[in-house]
């Protein structure tokens, strides 16, 4: 399709550095329009987590969604994702990021904790550190992952908490056949080769 196309004419640009050309891939997956203008184009990976929250909610009241790296164009600004997402009527969405203030957040925290109804919270990795509570949360998302399993297993323990009741079921989505593919085996090697570090076992 369309998305495939631009996504290789990206890939064969050889006037950017090989830095420049991973941001701009990510951030094209993340949200096509980005990069390349499309009225009423839709990316693939949006129009899987729209249907991902869709189902999600029909069986959950409280999922919680991290968004890595890139913020501006996918969850801040005129062209956020959020703008695209069917989610089922009465589905309240909150986001934390590096411009929510401190009140905000903990005030956006409280919400997800103690209100009753439906919410999807979408969380800007970077603003998940310590003291962070999701654990009202019944679900997590990766729209993306961190560049490391550490930053990963940290925004898990955000809503994955000791002592919680009940399972949480943690979803990534990863687009096959693209940079995100080979990001997903390059973080489960660099974590085998820390693990063998900390334990000490040879190479």
């Amino acid at each position: 399709g369309l998305e495939k196309e631009i996504y290789e004419v990206l890939l064969e640009e050889d006037e950017i550095n090989a830095s420049q050309k991973l941001q701009l891939l990510r951030q094209f997956l993340l949200n096509p329009e980005i990069i390349e203008p499309t009225p009423n184009f839709v990316g693939a990976k949006i129009e899987a987590t729209d249907e991902y929250l869709q189902n999600e909610f029909t069986q959950k009241d409280k999922v919680v969604m991290f968004v890595n790296g890139y913020i501006e164009g996918v969850i801040r600004g005129e062209k956020s994702i959020l703008n695209r997402l069917h989610l089922p009527v009465g589905v309240a969405v909150k986001v934390i990021e590096g411009n929510v203030d401190p009140v905000d957040r903990a005030t956006i925290q409280r919400e997800l904790k103690e209100s009753q109804g439906k919410m999807l919270l979408v969380v800007s990795g970077q603003t998940a550190d310590v003291g962070v509570d999701f654990s009202a949360g019944e679900g997590i998302y990766f729209y993306n992952e961190p560049w490391n399993q550490a930053d990963k297993d940290q925004q898990t323990s955000r809503v994955y908490r000791e002592g919680i009741k009940g399972d949480v079921k943690s979803t990534t989505s990863i687009t096959m056949g693209t940079i995100e593919e080979g990001i997903h085996r390059y973080l489960g090697i660099k974590q085998r080769a820390v693990e063998k570090i900390i334990l000490g076992i040879p190479p």
